[in-house]
C-alpha cells in the first residue's frame, strides 16, 4: 500500500515483467493523487482510468481510478 491520503487507496501490483500502479478514489468527491517522485508512468488506457499526461499530481474524479505501468 502507498501513502496516498485519506480517501485514496493506492498500491503497486508486481508481475514478472511489469509493475502496475493502481490508485482508487474511494469518495464521492474529486481527490488529488500525488504520484511518487521516483515513479515514471506509462498510460495503459485502461477503461475508467484517468489520463496521465506525465503529471506528478492527478485529479481522480469521484470514485475514479488510475491504472498505469511503472516504467522507472
Amino acid at each position: 500500500m502507498l501513502d496516498a491520503g485519506e480517501n485514496i487507496l493506492a498500491f503497486v501490483r508486481h508481475g514478472k515483467n511489469e509493475n502496475i500502479l493502481c490508485a482508487f478514489n474511494m469518495s464521492n468527491v474529486a481527490a488529488n493523487f500525488h504520484v511518487p517522485k521516483h515513479m515514471a508512468l506509462k498510460d495503459l488506457a485502461a477503461p475508467g482510468s484517468v489520463d496521465i499526461d506525465n503529471a506528478k499530481e492527478l485529479e481522480l474524479p469521484a470514485f475514479g481510478a488510475l491504472i498505469a505501468q511503472i516504467v522507472s
